[in-house]
């Protein structure tokens, strides 16, 4: 074969390791040896380099589309399908970039959803046609329908500003039931089947089904909070104040009243690699009234350490407090 033939083959084989490298970084727990095994590659070829940087770009436009048109237009985000070959170990996971469509989507199954994965500490803020936004907290998998105004809140938390059109109804699925917009801004944690909702402007409906065609379980009002597990669902109020404080994280600050110890250290634990350990058992009576940031480890040691007189023992992995 000659060297015009071997190029384009050669071409399509970089394109699809920088694709594989690219859904690697922003859907996998990235750890250091896979970062240096991800720089040798790079270093190996220009054409690594390039194939990288333009899989990169296309992936950033297509953030910053729209995830949906207004009713009656297409899809602001496209899902072409692959036009290149995908090996058979990788055909069901990897994401690739479509060089004539211009977009960048991942191959989980559906090829009218996309799919978005916030890694620990990240953030991420989806904008759609409409004006709705949709902000994802750390660790946390959302997947859009293209054609419908649909989402599907997988783990993780999401915070929804949403444009109410009352002949299309935006949804979220989440834990087997399914939270129906009303002309609303609300947040959802979900936590496996058990999730909650809580509402701050407007209205929403939790249905009894993912299709919406189960009865209707609750409708909140703005201050109320639904926890919903397999079997049933309760609705609480809280102050505004307390709602507010539940999306501090939208302005990277944690803000705790009250709050056990224990339970800091967990929520810091949701943006941090470095681990806060509460070793003392006595110390779960504890409580913290304090806004952290939410890459605030060292602060709420210090805080620990020169308010709560405790003893405070750190490595670059985490961060041991007892008496």
């Amino acid at each position: 074969m000659n060297e015009q033939a071997e190029q384009p083959t050669a071409a399509k084989k970089a394109r699809l390791e920088a694709a594989r490298w690219l859904q690697q970084r922003a859907f996998w727990n990235w750890n250091d040896e896979q970062q240096v095994e991800f720089e040798r590659w790079l270093a190996a070829s220009p054409s690594h380099q390039v194939a990288y940087f333009r899989a990169k770009a296309v992936w950033e436009r297509t953030e910053r589309l729209t995830a949906f048109k207004r009713p009656g237009n297409p899809p602001s985000i496209t899902a072409s399908r692959a036009r290149w070959p995908l090996a058979a170990s990788a055909a069901a996971i990897i994401a690739v970039a479509c060089v004539a469509g211009g977009a960048f989507f991942g191959l989980f199954g559906n090829s009218d959803q996309t799919t978005f994965v916030t890694a620990l500490g990240e953030r991420r803020v989806l904008t759609l046609a409409d004006g709705s936004q949709i902000e994802l907290n750390t660790s946390s998998k959302l997947r859009l329908d293209h054609s419908q105004r649909e989402a599907w809140l997988d783990s993780g938390e999401a915070y929804f500003q949403i444009v109410h059109d009352a002949q299309r109804p935006f949804s979220v699925v989440v834990g087997g039931k399914r939270v129906e917009d009303l002309g609303t801004k609300f947040l959802v944690h979900a936590e496996g089947e058990k999730f909650t909702v809580s509402l701050f402007e407007g209205r929403a409906a939790i249905k009894a089904s993912e299709t919406g065609r189960g009865r209707e379980l609750a409708v909140l009002e703005p201050g109320e909070i639904a926890t919903a597990t397999a079997s049933r669902v309760t609705v609480s109020t809280k102050p505004e104040r307390a709602l507010q404080n539940e999306i501090a994280w939208r302005q990277n600050m944690l803000v705790f009243n009250n709050t056990p110890l224990t339970e800091v250290a967990a929520e810091l634990n949701r943006y941090n690699q470095r681990r806060v350990i509460i070793a003392d058992p006595s110390l779960a009576r504890m409580k913290l009234d304090a806004s952290i940031p939410t890459n605030g480890v060292e602060a709420f040691a210090r805080v620990a350490r020169n308010f709560l007189g405790l003893r405070v023992q750190s490595n670059k992995s985490e961060i041991v407090i007892s008496r």
